[in-house]
């Protein structure tokens, strides 16, 4: 059953926006003045959504950078039925600030999924749309695709999922080592970065299959692209010599392929960078591709296709580009391309070690650039670098202003939850997520409110490959800080990038007798440790504190370092329903028209939600059908300080384990004759293993005879 809590307006949303002398929310024209969705993109290997937001505007945020800011809520919906139905995939976040300047200041999200592979031989299956809505302040209510934003905007875009492929096969023999030909000279002046393979690519077309394939539809030297890319590069002729042979054989000739090669620059009709922004959750840069034809990829979904790459450039504030990265997605022929085309997306994590200013000195607002490049990985040297295929793009991000560190190790998130959006030692909500506002996981897609933590614990975060690094910690009230050992109690088992791939493999976390593990590069979601609580941690506060073993300060204080606080709440919530009648109460009958009554009860030491699931559900357009609730009246329920048949949080009650008890009737008047089964549904509001919540639920069964 979803959850979900309203969020308290302090104002009314209009009264806090046209403050600042803008646009009033009643102008639908005003939805988007503020922030507007511009980009939504999917990296198919990865599995990752991501969409690109711009704030535009200097104020109207609720906050500079050293306040809490408000929140910029994505909601992610797919479509795997070209629209007809839509999927609630989650929601991502990250919070806007008044900035004192005016935008547009490029923001990012994600969002990971996990779908099934469907064979790439069936291109409509390994097709989706997606849906993103995005809304400031008010969380978007889940399995609504049609949500309206009062601020905000919805976008639609047509993605490419990951397709499960054939056994790959060697497609070249052996070929004799032969020294260059001089009548590929002319290509030696073209920039080209793609390292060469020291053996043949697998499921790979040849030319002449390209060749043929595309006709007219694909300029030959596009087709031939990715050959003469290696052929330059070549330190033999092993490869050349064969292509000069198959383009021969193809009636192609060499020099006027190179030559048309070298005049093409900055060719955007194939694919083209259309966004970039900076996701501060996952702290990466962001790019969105628009691939735009139906072939010209090197391939369909069976085969390789052929790699968007996209380098990735930042001025930190002294007129000088830094290189900081390149990522690709690989893209393919698909011959029923929708109209629009599709949108590819990937990210670059951003090592910011050095450039987080305290917030006391503003915004810290850089310009980023990104470089599109199909086939041949954009230079590292040179930020104006000119792609054949692809594009330029530039734009400017916020740096988050967080603690400065000696070492370039950062932790940054707890249970997926950004450590910003925890409540600090010290404050009344201490160990919670942020108080009176929805706080969206890391990559996960879920929200919480005002929630505490249980079960496995994620700690993530960036360590410097090779430094050592333990998490300390304590309950409050004791005095000294202790090494976390959770990893010698349970292996910790988590996947590592294979460099220059999308591919994960998985790798165990090792730490030693005082709790030291060595940082690894490149391990997925930046998981550095898992804290396994249990019954010895329920209900206790606790503090934590990352410390590295080169960071010189010392093992029995946190020293000025940042102190976590977390609340810990592994208990269960309890749901308990009973019929009245004869039999043992969880089985009666009744005549079409009269009610079932029965009692029911929910306890929650952290309440998030209960209500009632009634199957097979009653058939659509009949009145008073909409949900088992328009048919359930609740009656009596008891709970000290709760309102009267309050079913979600806030308004149900919080403090010890507070239980709800009373009776509810079923209106049987538009129920056809047949058997049903009633569900309470009890949720509880922790963020259970990092991503997750706990919930109970009794049923009951009953039959509906004809009326006599």
């Amino acid at each position: 059953m979803p959850i979900q809590f309203q969020m308290p307006d302090n104002l009314p949303f209009a009264k806090i926006r046209s403050t600042f002398g803008l646009l009033s929310a009643i102008d639908p024209s005003a939805k988007t003045a503020y922030e507007e969705l511009t980009c939504v993109g999917y990296h198919p290997d990865r599995e990752e959504l991501h969409g690109v937001v711009a704030v535009k505007q200097a104020a109207g945020y609720m906050g500079d950078v050293c306040s809490t800011g408000s929140p910029e809520f994505v909601r992610f919906y797919m479509s795997f039925d070209g629209g007809a139905t839509w999927e609630d995939k989650g929601v991502a976040s990250f919070q806007a600030h008044d900035l004192g300047q005016a935008g547009p200041t490029e923001y990012a999200v994600t969002l990971r999924i996990d779908l099934p592979e469907k064979p790439c031989k069936n291109e409509a299956q390994n097709m989706a749309k997606v849906r993103a809505i995005l809304s400031w302040r008010d969380l978007p209510p889940p399995n609504t695709p049609g949500f309206s934003p009062r601020w905000g905007n919805r976008l639609e875009v047509d993605v490419q999922l990951k397709p499960s492929k054939p056994a790959l096969t060697p497609i070249l023999p052996p070929i004799k080592i032969k020294p260059l030909g001089t009548v590929l000279s002319d290509l030696k002046p073209l920039p080209l970065h793609l390292p060469i393979a020291a053996k043949a690519l697998v499921n790979k077309p040849r030319i002449a299959d390209l060749v043929a394939k595309y006709g007219a539809k694909v300029p030959a030297h596009r087709t031939v692209f990715p050959e003469m890319t290696m052929l330059a590069k070549a330190s033999s002729g092993a490869i050349s010599n064969e292509l000069v042979k198959s383009l021969g054989d193809l009636k192609l000739d060499p020099k006027v392929i190179g030559d048309a090669i070298i005049a093409t620059v900055g060719d955007t009709q194939f694919e083209q960078l259309t966004c970039v922004g900076f996701d501060p959750k996952t702290e990466s840069l962001v790019g969105v591709i628009h691939v735009k034809l139906p072939n010209g990829y090197s391939g369909s979904l069976c085969d390789l296709g052929s790699k968007e790459y996209v380098a990735f450039w930042v001025d930190w504030g002294d007129g000088r580009w830094n290189y900081v990265g390149t990522s690709f997605v690989t893209a393919h022929d698909i011959s029923s391309m929708p109209a629009g085309g599709l949108r590819y997306a990937l990210s670059q994590r951003l090592d910011m070690s050095g450039h987080r200013n305290p917030c006391g000195e503003g915004a810290n607002i850089v310009r980023v650039r990104a470089i599109l490049s199909w086939q041949d990985a954009p230079s590292t040297t040179d930020p104006n670098y000119p792609p054949r295929w692809g594009n330029r793009l530039e734009g400017k991000i916020e740096i988050p202003p967080r603690e400065k560190t000696t070492t370039g190790a950062l932790w940054r998130a707890a249970g997926r939850v950004a450590l910003d959006d925890i409540e600090p030692p010290g404050h009344a909500n201490q160990g919670y997520t942020k108080t009176g506002q929805h706080v969206a996981t890391i990559y996960g897609g879920r929200t919480y409110f005002n929630a505490p933590f249980g079960g496995f614990i994620l700690l993530q975060g960036l360590v410097p490959a090779g430094a050592r690094y333990r998490f300390m910690f304590r309950k409050v009230g004791v005095t000294s800080f202790a090494p976390l050992l959770s990893n010698l109690i349970q292996p910790t088992t988590v996947y590592q990038w294979v460099p220059g791939t999308a591919t994960r493999l998985p790798v165990t976390l090792t730490c030693d007798s005082q709790g030291y593990y060595t940082a690894l590069n490149d391990v997925d979601e930046d998981i550095l440790g898992v804290w396994f609580t249990g019954p010895q941690e329920d209900e206790g506060l606790f503090e934590l504190y990352m410390q590295v073993q080169s960071d010189g300060l010392s093992d029995t204080a946190p020293d000025g370092r940042r102190v976590v606080a977390i609340r810990i709440d592994n208990s269960a919530p309890t749901a308990e329903l009973v019929l009245d009648g004869a039999g043992s109460g969880m089985c009666t009958d009744t005549n079409k028209g009269d009610p079932v009554r029965g009692k029911f009860t929910a306890s929650a030491r952290h309440f998030a939600s209960f209500g009632f699931e009634l199957l097979p559900p009653i058939p659509a357009g009949l009145v008073g059908t909409s949900n088992p609730a328009s048919i359930i009246t609740i009656s009596s329920p008891s709970a000290s300080g709760s309102p009267t048949a309050a079913t979600s949080y806030p308004s149900l009650p919080t403090g010890g384990v507070p239980t709800l008890a009373g009776t509810f009737e079923l209106n049987t008047s538009n129920m056809q004759p047949c058997g049903y089964s009633l569900t309470i549904i009890v949720n509880n509001r922790v963020n259970v293993n990092s991503g997750s919540y706990r919930e109970d639920r009794e049923h009951v069964g009953f039959c509906v005879r004809p009326k006599p």
